[in-house]
């Protein structure tokens, strides 16, 4: 291996760039090369093996797929390329780089291949011709098995993020796939650090490589600006909510990294439920999932995403412009790739470090590997936040003013002012007032955000279990009005039945709640809770009919009535228990307004018992059609909702954003 001095070009064309992909390039806004840019480049065009060493977020992927697709052969459609990357996040990102890149070429096909994904699509990609393919290794392994994916014409093979594919494991994976590729092939491999696996893979498959390193020092990008903050473990959240309310940007967003599943989910629904448009995303989830968040958080629907090392890396959302380690990485080499997921494309960034005062080792064991002290920070005060929002603010309104025609409104103020005797000031400030409201200037505590919505979520919940009261109670409450006082105790007798119903979804509720609570499981939970529930209540409406002729014996010959029709009594209480278990999610989840559903059907159900009951067969009919109703139109709803929020499962849905990936570049 030997040492690469770049090409001290400055621009893509003198890099030797060919001009259709230094057009693509312009269009995204990139000038000037980056680093590894200016030394990878010229080296790949040439025909040489490379070795890139260089922090994440500095333009690697530019650097080996501006070479691909300029050394693509237009006219054969066979694979000519191959990049193996980690994670499928990774792999769509490159594959969407080449598409973009390759927008001026004329017809360019990419395929990216990972698992999560059905194979038969790909393979249906394959056999219509692909000339560069981008995938895990895994998925890449099955159809070089399979015979889907013939390297007879390849001549190019990258190894992105190389040392975290040796990390997951997937060393023999890597060295079987290499094993596969004809000889000659050029070999770009690139990697945040070098260990020894992965330099005894450059040293086995790579030709005589030009090592090329970027310029940077340390092991992090520069432009991100890198603190701690020294919190215990129970104020992490209020301190996470100051960090936000004082350093967060407006169109920017935030990703928060933490170490457990679990306490994604847990952290996700503890900041929604403080007002802030928060997702989840963990290993948990499927693809369609993931790449619904990601979809969020491209467009800003989503401002936070609360995510474990599964986002750190493939992650690229040009609008993240923090990251916060909520949990400090054991594995230190995750904070490199955890914080490299803002200040890309050029842009500057922050990193915040949460520490316990047990975990200051970790912290300076950090600060060794990337060769930089990370400095302190200090939490914004409430008047520092109140005045970073009129700042904020400030500049809003000064944007306004430099970029849009005011003519109308400059007009409309004078106006104004004429007729009501105020100076233009005291009108602006009138209309400022009304654009934010009077709480621009409160100094908000993150105390009191919790505590507000905190009562606000206590007073959703018990609207949802009063509905449930009134549903199970109606009836019976109504009964001796409607009926006379010996069919009403007989209709009470046949209420028992209603009420057993309740005992179990109660006993589930305790068990499942947290697994509601989750965005990942939270379907899935559900689902086996609404089957359980239901199937019980199958079994004790029939046990209901059956047991019905042992009521006289039991009790007295004046309950015979209920022999008939207390299967009738069981099957509303077992609907009951399946709309109870359907609310608990929607508590769980936030989603309480779905007890309209029940309120109308108990509105329903009143007017028609005191129009059309007049007797215990009459009320009792009423009262389980106004729950089956209830019940019907709760759970649809529900379910909606959550396809809505989590992804559909329909067929293909996994593969939308693989399809955007997957490039026919017909211009």
């Amino acid at each position: 291996m030997e040492a690469y001095e770049p090409n001290d070009g400055s621009t893509f064309e003198e890099l030797g760039v060919i001009e259709p992909l230094t057009r693509a390039v312009r269009d995204l806004g990139y000038e000037t090369p980056t680093s590894i840019q200016r030394k990878t480049i010229p080296v790949l065009i040439g025909g040489r093996d490379v070795i890139g060493q260089a922090p994440t977020g500095t333009g690697k992927t530019a650097a080996f797929a501006l070479p691909i697709l300029q050394k693509l052969d237009p006219n054969d459609r066979a694979v000519q390329a191959l990049v193996l990357t980690p994670t499928r996040e990774l792999a769509i990102q490159v594959a969407e780089a080449l598409h973009t890149y390759a927008r001026w070429l004329g017809t360019v096909r990419v395929l990216p291949v990972y698992g999560g994904q059905p194979i038969q699509r790909q393979l249906e990609r394959m056999r219509g011709g692909v000339q560069v393919v981008v995938g895990t290794p895994g998925r890449i392994m099955d159809h070089l098995r399979r015979g889907s994916l013939d390297l007879g014409s390849l001549t190019f093979i990258v190894l992105d993020e190389a040392d975290e594919m040796l990390r997951m494991g997937f060393v023999e994976d890597v060295e079987w796939i290499l094993a596969q590729a004809p000889g000659g092939c050029q070999t770009a491999l690139f990697s945040a650090t070098m260990p020894e696996e992965v330099r005894r893979i450059a040293d086995r498959y790579l030709h005589a490589p030009a090592v090329v390193e970027s310029e940077h020092r340390t092991m992090t990008v520069p432009t991100i600006d890198q603190h701690y903050i020294q919190v215990v473990e129970a104020q992490k959240l209020d301190a996470l909510v100051q960090l936000l309310e004082g350093h967060s940007s407006p169109g920017e967003a935030t990703l928060v990294f933490v170490r457990t599943k679990s306490r994604a989910a847990e952290l996700a629904e503890r900041l929604q439920a403080r007002g802030y448009a928060a997702e989840a995303m963990q290993g948990d989830m499927n693809q369609a999932q993931r790449e619904t968040v990601i979809r969020r958080l491209r467009s800003g629907q989503a401002e936070l995403v609360v995510a474990t090392d599964v986002a750190a890396r493939g992650l690229d959302v040009e609008r993240i412009g923090m990251v916060v380690n909520y949990d400090i990485s054991y594995d230190i080499e995750s904070y490199v790739h955890r914080i490299g997921r803002t200040a890309r494309a050029g842009r500057s960034g922050k990193a915040v470090l949460f520490t316990t005062p047990r975990e200051q080792r970790l912290r300076r064991d950090i600060e060794r590997y990337i060769g930089r002290t990370i400095p302190p920070m200090t939490l914004p005060t409430r008047a520092d936040i109140a005045a970073r929002r009129v700042q904020i603010f400030k500049e809003q309104i000064l944007g306004v003013v430099e970029d849009e025609d005011l003519d109308l409104y400059l007009a409309l103020v004078q106006e104004l002012a004429e007729e009501s005797g105020h100076d233009m000031a005291e009108i602006a400030a009138g209309a400022a007032w009304l654009m934010v409201g009077s709480g621009l200037l409160r100094e908000s505590h993150p105390g009191e955000a919790a505590s507000g919505a905190g009562a606000l979520s206590v007073i959703r919940a018990s609207q949802v279990q009063f509905v449930l009261v009134v549903a199970v109670s109606l009836d019976l409450l109504v009964s001796r009005g409607v009926l006379g006082a010996d069919d009403a105790g007989v209709y009470a007798l046949g209420a028992v039945a209603t009420k057993a119903a309740f005992w179990l979804p109660q006993a589930i509720g305790v068990v499942v709640y947290p697994a509601l609570a989750d965005p990942t499981t939270s379907r899935r939970s559900l689902g086996h809770a609404v089957r359980v529930v239901a199937l019980v209540g199958a079994v004790l409406t029939v046990g209901a009919g059956c047991a019905g002729p042992l009521v006289p014996l039991v009790f007295s010959d004046d309950y015979r009535p209920l022999v008939p029709i207390l299967w009738i009594f069981a099957f509303t209480g077992s609907t009951l228990a399946v709309l109870q278990v359907t609310l608990l999610w929607a508590i769980a989840r936030d989603r309480t307004r779905v007890a309209v559903f029940t309120w109308a059907a108990l509105a329903v159900e009143g007017t028609l018992i005191l129009a059309v009951a007049d007797s215990v067969l009459s009320l009792a009919l009423v009262a389980t059609s106004a729950a089956a109703a209830a019940t019907g139109a709760t759970v649809l709803w529900v379910w909606r909702a959550h396809l809505e929020t989590t992804g559909p499962a329909a067929p293909g849905a996994a593969e939308d954003s693989a399809v955007a990936a997957e490039t026919v570049a017909d211009q």
